[in-house]
C-alpha cells in the first residue's frame, strides 16, 4: 500500500500546481519569454538529473532520492506560497528547484520499482500507477481552479500551493516511516577484461 500511497500523494500535490504554475507566472505579470525558458529549465535539469544518475559512481539509496526529491518538491512549494508575487523574481531558480525535485522523485520511483516489483506484479502496479496518474489528471485540475477562482486576489494560487506543499510533506512522512528497500541506485555490475589480462568487476573502464 505505500508503494501507492507515496505516488498518490505526488500525483495529486504536483498535478494541481503544475496544471495552473503557468497561469500564476502570467497572472503575477511574467514575460511570456521567460514564462517559456521556465518550462525549459524545468524539463532540462530534470533531464540532466536522470542523466547523473545513469552514470552514478557513488551508490545512494533509492529512500535516500526519493527523501531528496520530495524534500526540494516541498522547498518550492512553500516558497511559490510564501513569495507571492515576489516568485517573479526568483521564476527561474524555481524552475531549477522544480526540475530537481521532479528529476529526483522519478528516477527514485523507476529504478524502485525495477528492484523491488516481481516480475508477476509488474502489469498489475504499472495498471496502478496508471489510474493514479490519470485520476489526478481528471480531477485535481477543476478542483484546483475552484479553488483559486473562489478566494480574491492571489489568495487561492497561496493556497492550492500550501496545500500540494502539506500532500507532498505527507508523502514524505510515508516515505521516511516505511522504507521500501535498501537497494542502491548504480549501474549494474559486471566482468570485463582489461589489457593484460586483469580482470575488473566494476562497471567503469579500466
Amino acid at each position: 500500500m505505500q508503494r501507492l500511497l507515496v505516488p498518490a500523494l505526488w500525483e495529486v500535490a504536483t498535478t494541481a500546481v503544475a496544471s495552473f504554475t503557468g497561469a500564476w507566472l502570467y497572472r503575477i505579470n511574467t514575460p511570456l519569454p521567460t514564462i517559456v525558458v521556465y518550462y525549459l529549465i524545468w524539463f532540462g535539469v530534470m533531464a540532466a538529473v536522470f542523466g547523473a544518475g545513469a552514470s552514478l559512481r557513488r551508490a545512494l539509496t533509492v529512500d535516500t532520492v526519493q527523501s531528496m526529491g520530495l524534500g526540494v518538491a516541498t522547498l518550492y512549494l512553500i516558497l511559490f506560497a510564501t513569495l507571492g508575487t515576489d516568485s517573479r523574481a526568483w521564476v527561474w531558480a524555481l524552475a531549477v528547484l522544480i526540475g530537481a525535485a521532479s528529476g529526483l522523485y522519478w528516477l527514485a520511483l523507476y529504478v524502485q520499482a525495477a528492484l523491488t516489483i516481481q516480475t508477476g506484479d509488474a502489469a498489475a502496479y504499472t495498471s496502478w500507477l496508471g489510474m493514479l496518474e490519470t485520476g489526478a489528471a481528471v480531477i485535481v485540475p477543476p478542483l484546483t481552479g475552484w479553488i483559486v477562482a473562489s478566494f480574491p486576489g492571489i489568495l487561492g494560487y497561496r493556497l492550492v500551493f500550501g496545500g500540494a506543499a502539506a500532500l507532498v510533506v505527507g508523502a514524505l512522512f510515508v516515505s521516511r516511516k516505511h522504507p521500501s528497500s535498501s537497494a542502491v541506485v548504480r549501474p549494474r555490475q559486471q566482468s570485463v577484461t582489461c589489457r593484460g589480462g586483469v580482470q575488473s568487476s566494476g562497471p567503469w573502464p579500466c
